[in-house]
């Protein structure tokens, strides 16, 4: 309609009001549902209260997580058995009827390495030293993740003094003992005994020397051990360093854990909150408000429903069906079916955003208690057939333009009624939904349709087929609009901006 049409509208009829026709043409249609609802807030209330002891878990566990985890670490132990290793490679390694011939050759091999001829050889004493001290830093992750996982927050408390163990262990200090310089003496006195031979007693050249062999034996070992001892001080520091970055990276996660649970259990409480506003709001509409079971009630059924005696029982098999759903969110989230499986707890609660693990949650308890929050009894808990009439007169249009719907206008109406229902799961909600169907089909409603999905009783009123309109000489129609009884929403909601919820508009109260 443009401007020149609504002037001339205003000038023929300045009180008249229309909405939702084109042309002056009968196209209106009026459409009003009604239907049952129940508040989550008892649900909600026992996911607020038990959601961050079922995803920290550890609140009554104890764990051994002290400085003796750290004796794997012990650097005296290490150093030994990096000496037996590297004493081990067959480059290295003495035969038991030792020669000076044998001695000569090792003198060589050793002036090779540090000549720099035999990196390969380096590269063997390397892995060798290397292995043991990472082995031993594995042993000690392992002990700690072993600790984390049954009480990740005790853990927390402990690292401060894994630290501190840490610190304070002895290290092996380095430092040029002349082995070398006596192992190379050594040989040279092999040497010129065997030049000597002849000019000795056969009984003197085997004693002098088997007693140059047995202390170019232990000088030979002495200059093994210098080699070694100058890697492991290395290689024993960096694995030191590396358990205490994965102490401070648990820290730090545990941090971001404790935040990301913080989060989540404001979530958990804000969806309490909105569940009881949501109550406050429905009753205001054309809702009508079932009762539900208390919050005690929940937590029982939750019990018997999981068949666990009590509290910390619940919460551990709480606490793997929680850790089940978030794996499977983790793979529709993106993260890989092989990385979602194999991911820590604490990983998939960073990994995921705050709605999809409190929705998680909430749907897990509330899939729980069904059985405690039976629909068709809270029906007939409400009264039956005062559900049938409260629903019946919700779902009238709130306002009769009377005069309008007549054929002295050409319109014949057209009404249409249905009636949605929710499957019945046992024996007594049968018998409880027959006797509901029978009231509504008294009342009039006899195209009940029946919905496994329904979760509440929805009764639809469609009246169509006429125009609306509003008119200040039409003082019947006024008081008809003014004096509407039911405090649900008017069929002229949204038309005007004032037109709130249960309200009748003012500025047309005003014409």
């Amino acid at each position: 309609m443009n401007n020149n049409e609504k002037n001339n509208i205003n000038d023929f009829c300045p009180y008249l009001l229309m909405w939702g026709i084109r042309q002056q043409r009968c196209n209106h249609c009026n459409a009003m549902v009604a239907s049952t609802t129940m508040s989550s807030a008892s649900a909600e209330a026992v996911s607020d209260t038990i959601f961050p002891k079922v995803v920290e878990m550890d609140a009554d566990k104890m764990v051994q997580c002290d400085r003796r985890m750290l004796g794997d670490l012990e650097s005296a132990s290490l150093l030994a058995q990096s000496r037996n290793a590297v004493r081990a490679i067959s480059d290295f390694s003495l035969p038991s009827d030792l020669t000076p011939e044998v001695v000569m050759q090792k003198s060589k091999l050793v002036n090779a390495i540090n000549t720099g001829q035999k990196p390969q050889l380096v590269e063997e004493l390397v892995r060798s030293v290397s292995s043991v001290c990472h082995e031993a830093g594995q042993r000690v992750c392992e002990q700690f993740d072993l600790a984390g996982s049954k009480a990740p927050s005790k853990v927390d408390e402990a690292i401060n003094d894994l630290v501190d163990g840490l610190d304070g262990m002895d290290h092996v200090k380095s430092k040029d003992s002349g082995a070398l310089t006596c192992f190379e003496k050594r040989t040279d006195q092999l040497k010129s005994l065997s030049r000597l031979k002849n000019e000795m007693k056969d009984t003197t050249f085997r004693r002098l020397k088997n007693q140059l062999l047995q202390k170019a034996q232990n000088e030979y070992l002495d200059v093994l051990n210098q080699l070694t001892d100058s890697y492991f001080q290395q290689f024993w520091k960096k694995e030191c360093d590396m358990v205490r970055d994965r102490f401070e990276k648990y820290r730090q996660n545990s941090r971001a854990f404790a935040s990301k649970v913080r989060q989540c259990s404001d979530q958990c409480s804000r969806n309490y909150q909105t569940a009881k506003e949501r109550l406050t709001i429905l009753k205001s509409g054309n809702q009508v408000i079932l009762s539900e079971a208390s919050k005690d009630e929940f937590m029982a059924a939750l019990r018997a429903n999981r068949k666990v005696s009590g509290q910390a029982e619940l919460i551990e098999d709480l606490r793997g069906e929680l850790e089940q759903r978030l794996r499977q969110l983790a793979e529709k989230r993106g993260m890989g079916r092989r990385n979602a499986q194999r991911m820590s707890f604490r990983a998939l609660v960073l990994g995921l955003p705050v709605n999809d693990i409190v929705d998680a949650f909430t749907d897990l308890i509330l899939e729980n208690i069904s059985d405690a929050c039976s629909f068709y009894e809270s029906c007939q808990a409400y009264g039956l057939e005062r559900l049938v009439t409260e629903l019946s007169q919700r779902s009238h249009i709130t306002s009769w333009f009377n005069g309008r719907d007549n054929p002295r206008f050409g319109i014949t109406p057209f009404e249409f009624y249905m009636v949605r229902m929710p499957k019945a799961t046992n024996p007594k909600e049968i018998q409880i939904k027959e006797l509901l169907e029978s009231f509504f089909r008294k009342a009039g409603f006899h195209n009940i349709l029946n919905n496994s999905q329904a979760r509440s009783i929805s009764v639809l009123r469609i009246y169509a087929g006429w125009p609306i309109g509003i008119e200040g000489g039409n003082t019947v129609l006024h008081k008809a609009y003014k004096d509407t009884a039911l405090n649900h929403l008017p069929h002229l909601i949204g038309i005007l901006p004032d037109t709130d919820a249960g309200k009748h508009s003012p500025a047309l109260l005003k014409l």
